[in-house]
C-alpha cells in the first residue's frame, strides 16, 4: 500500500501550528493618529511614564482558528501617546519612573501622565488566525510634581477587520482599535480642566 507522504506532512504542519501565538504590531498608521487642533495648545511641559520593562512586556490575546496573537501594547502605542500629548501641550517628555524628580525640575514638568493599557482580541474566523475584533483600553491619570492626582479618565477603542481587509495586514483590527483609543484620549484631554488650569 502506497502512503501519500505529502498530505501527511502538510497535516502534521497544520496541527503543529494550531494554537500558536503569531507576533503582530498594533501601532496605528501615522495618518490614522489624531491631528493637532488649531488654537488649542496648552503652555505646559508634561511627561508620561513608560518604563523599558513595560514596553518590552508581551501580551497574548485571541485570534482565529484556535490561534493567538502576541504583541507589546506599550511599545506599539507609545508614538501615538506622544503625538496626542504633543497635540495638546507645548513640550512632552518621557520618564522611566514618576519618582524622577530631578528631570521634572530640570525640564519644568508640571504634569506626569501614567497610562495603563489593556487589550482584548477575538476572531469570527475558523480557518484564519488574524483577529477580526480588537479592543484597546487606556486608563490614564495625571499627577502633579508632588504625586497628587489632578485628573484621570478611561478611553476605549474598538477595531474590526474582515478577511478581505486583513489579508494584507494581519494586525489591521488592532491598529484600528489603537487609533480609535488615541483619538478618544485626545478628545478627553481637550475637554478636561487640564487645558484651562
Amino acid at each position: 500500500m502506497r502512503v501519500k507522504v505529502k498530505p501527511l506532512i502538510l497535516m502534521a504542519g497544520v496541527l503543529m501550528l494550531a494554537g500558536c501565538a503569531h507576533p503582530i504590531r498594533i501601532s496605528p498608521e501615522m495618518e490614522a493618529l489624531p491631528e493637532a487642533v488649531h488654537n488649542i495648545h496648552v503652555n505646559k511641559n508634561v511627561a508620561y511614564v513608560m518604563s523599558k520593562a513595560s514596553k518590552e512586556r508581551p501580551v497574548t490575546t485571541g485570534g482565529g482558528g484556535g490561534d493567538k496573537v502576541k504583541y507589546q501594547p506599550y511599545r506599539d502605542l507609545e508614538a501615538g501617546l506622544y503625538r496626542v500629548l504633543s497635540n495638546v501641550f507645548s513640550r512632552v517628555y518621557v520618564l522611566e519612573t514618576s519618582e524622577d524628580t530631578m528631570s521634572m525640575e530640570e525640564k519644568d514638568i508640571v504634569l506626569i501622565f501614567k497610562p495603563a493599557i489593556t487589550t482584548t482580541s477575538s476572531s469570527t474566523g475558523t480557518f484564519t488566525w488574524p483577529p477580526t475584533d480588537f479592543m484597546v483600553t487606556i486608563a490614564i491619570e495625571a499627577v502633579d510634581r508632588k504625586g497628587k492626582r489632578v485628573w484621570s479618565d478611561t478611553v476605549t477603542g474598538l477595531g474590526k477587520a474582515t478577511y478581505s481587509e486583513f489579508k494584507h495586514d494581519f494586525a489591521l483590527a488592532g491598529k484600528r482599535a489603537s487609533a480609535a483609543a488615541l483619538k478618544a484620549l485626545q478628545e478627553k484631554l481637550l475637554s478636561s480642566a487640564l487645558v484651562v488650569q
